[in-house]
């Protein structure tokens, strides 16, 4: 699935109906996957963490929270 360009990360611009027939794909095909939720405090602490980074470059879903 395509990420947008969010600051200084990436996140999927999807609605909640297509966010939800695509965590039942990932349920379907039984494979490992993480989705994660960031907001204005993760976007920037993402700038300064390199760990942080990772987890949100290598997510499955990045989903922007409000």
């Amino acid at each position: 699935m395509e990420k947008q360009t969010l600051l200084n990360t990436s996140v999927n611009n999807i609605a909640m109906a297509e966010t939800l027939d695509t965590i039942d794909k990932l349920i379907e095909g039984k494979k490992k996957s993480y989705i994660i939720a960031i907001n204005v405090d993760v976007v920037m602490k993402i700038e300064h963490d390199p760990y942080l980074r990772e987890i949100a470059d290598h997510a499955d879903l990045v989903l922007v929270d409000g």
